[in-house]
């Protein structure tokens, strides 16, 4: 299993080097991506989760970002990805090529 990982790894490192993660995003999309905050790597624990902390650290983040026209959140789960898009109106942009899962990558103009 500790094999497997650190080869997941290795391939995603390569990947993301080569600029080829984002083979599946429009242009368009790219460009927001590369211009604009992205909350990457953001979890609420399990038992925490559908108490409401996930929507106030993002009104708070929502309202401290002065410089940036849109935010991106990058996804590996269903859950997370209905969260953003369900309730606080984040919008597809396309998927990461990711291992073992692909990343759903979500935007939401904040301007």
């Amino acid at each position: 299993m500790i094999k497997r990982f650190q080869l997941y790894n290795l391939l995603n490192a390569i990947i993301s080097y080569f600029k080829l993660d984002t083979i599946f995003v429009e242009k368009k999309f790219k460009k927001i991506i590369k211009l604009n905050y992205n909350l990457n790597l953001l979890a609420i624990e399990k038992k925490f989760q559908s108490k409401g902390l996930g929507t106030f650290f993002l009104k708070n983040i929502f309202k401290s970002i002065k410089k940036s026209k849109y935010i991106t959140v990058e996804t590996v789960d269903s859950a997370a990805t209905r969260f953003y898009v369900l309730r606080h109106n984040f919008k597809l942009a396309g998927n990461k090529l990711r291992f073992p899962k692909k990343q759903s990558i979500l935007y939401k103009k904040i301007i």
